[in-house]
């Protein structure tokens, strides 16, 4: 009973605080209203596709390095990439065939 009369309370007194800081005129919730434009979000692709295109070259040598030594499917070449121990795009330890697939994919382009 004690913990119920407890939670009630402490649904009281929040309820009361958001209608106080509504009253004075502080928006809640995360949307704000900010509608990005379309020139924002293409300007923002454009830029990670080129990081991505950037990243992709930088590993091509290391890529055609593996598969010159035997490494040829995607999973091989993933763990060929994961043993020498470099990062994925995210700082990731651990490669995946999916990734080496869009690696390769941007640098045949």
């Amino acid at each position: 009973m004690v913990a119920d009369e407890e939670r009630r309370l402490i649904s009281k007194c929040t309820k009361e605080a958001l209608v106080a800081t509504q009253a004075r005129g502080i928006k809640l919730g995360g949307d704000r209203g900010v509608i990005i434009s379309v020139q924002a979000r293409e300007v923002s692709r454009r830029a990670r596709r080129e990081a991505s295109e950037a990243r992709a070259t930088d590993l091509a040598p290391v890529i055609a390095e593996l598969q010159a030594a035997g490494l040829e499917s995607l999973g091989a070449l993933a763990r060929g990439l994961t043993e020498r121990g470099i990062p994925t795009a995210r700082s990731g330890a651990r490669w995946t065939p999916v990734q080496v697939s869009r690696a390769l994919a941007l640098v045949r382009r």
